[in-house]
């Protein structure tokens, strides 16, 4: 999605355009930073670690600073030497959240993220804030790109929704395939397709 490699075999790529889709927001946005975006601040230098993140970023790549942005209390954490980016600290306090956990047969208190990074991969941007349109209504969105998924902080999010992983399954199809496709919605999301069990579906 950032570098434009489109993977079509197991070491197989071919280079198409980095995606022209929002990162955050409604898809439908016309202002918010794509991914095509990010990919062109994959060599940004890291801040200093506990520096206010006030930098702001829109669609054209063009970074500045906005010093109000302060007031959320967001700064950079942790180095990761393995990309040579920072951590946004609501990311890395999301990534340190502990809870219940199912393992080995029972329930118990534990990482929810163990190695932090498993699901995300490594940071391959910095941290930058945005205006993006989330429910059509124009927010401040902290954006942050990883090897496998975009994390994005809304401040005006009820508690347990300001962080949130980006849409990279819909973000890819668009992507590779054009628009999504249409149809009509299943009343039961958790209703499963019928097996005829010919293993073919």
């Amino acid at each position: 999605l950032i570098t434009g490699l489109q993977q079509v075999g197991d070491a197989r790529f071919i280079r198409q355009q980095p995606a022209a889709v929002p990162v955050a927001g409604d898809p439908d946005d016309q202002t918010a930073p794509t991914y095509a975006t990010l990919g062109r601040v994959l060599d940004a230098a890291p801040l200093a670690e506990g520096e206010s993140i006030v930098w702001t970023i829109d669609r054209t790549g063009r970074i500045e600073r906005q010093g109000q942005l302060a007031k959320y209390g967001v700064v950079a954490g942790p180095l990761v030497a393995e990309t040579g980016h920072r951590v946004a600290s609501v990311f890395w306090n999301f990534l340190q959240q502990r809870g219940v956990v199912y393992a080995g047969g029972l329930f118990r208190t534990d990482s929810l993220f163990w190695p932090p990074f498993a699901v995300t991969g490594f940071p391959i941007t910095e941290a930058y804030w945005t205006r993006a349109k989330v429910a059509g209504i124009e927010r401040d969105v902290l954006v942050q790109c990883f090897e496998r998924r975009c994390l994005t902080y809304t401040p005006d999010n009820p508690p347990g929704w300001q962080v949130e992983l980006g849409n990279v399954g819909q973000h890819y199809y668009r992507w590779r395939y054009g628009a999504l496709p249409s149809g009509p919605v299943p009343n039961d999301p958790t209703m499963m397709a019928p097996v005829d069990g010919s293993g073919r579906g």
